[in-house]
């Protein structure tokens, strides 16, 4: 008698199984929710790049200088809310990997935030390079390209020959 389990007892430790295994369950789909989250970032991460770290909010930014130095040595300056939108837009295109570099060949392109505090902030970036806050990253190629198209067709349209439109579409 010494090994005969009650039915009350046996239904207990069923019960108290089913539990462990339900609670295992949920932890393992916890787990694999995560993965699944990790996987699909490193994938968005190297296809995508990531995004440029601590830019200027748009309703922190009181004026934008924009410079396209492959058609003109003009400063644009942008102080409507309009053009500092699509300026702010269009800087938020562009998206860099994780390594360091060093920006060897000229600027195309450089943005300066003056905000609202005084202070400014500039960013240059050519077809390899981006330059933000002292550090250098490569820049993603698709990404800079849709940069210099919104670019140049908003705020420099007046120096893009109808040849050059027609060779960009």
């Amino acid at each position: 008698m010494g090994n005969k389990i009650s039915k009350k007892e046996k239904a207990r430790r069923e019960a108290e199984a089913k539990q462990k295994a339900e609670k295992k369950d949920r932890r393992s789909f916890i787990f694999m929710c995560v993965a699944m989250l990790f996987a699909m970032w490193l994938v968005g991460y190297l296809i995508n790049g990531m995004e440029i770290k601590s830019l200027p909010q748009e309703k922190a930014v009181a004026s934008i200088e924009i410079q396209d130095h492959r058609l003109t040595e003009e400063v644009k300056v942008l102080n409507d809310k309009e053009s500092i939108k699509n300026a702010c837009s269009a800087v938020d295109i562009l998206r860099v990997k994780y390594d360091a570099a060093e920006m060897t060949e000229a600027p195309e392109f450089t943005v300066v935030f003056q905000l609202e505090d005084g202070s400014s902030q500039q960013l240059q970036v050519n077809e390899t390079t981006l330059l933000w806050n002292g550090e250098a990253h490569p820049v993603k190629q698709r990404h800079y390209k849709m940069f210099r198209d919104v670019v140049e067709s908003i705020f420099f349209s007046e120096y893009l020959s109808a040849e050059q439109v027609a060779d960009e579409t």
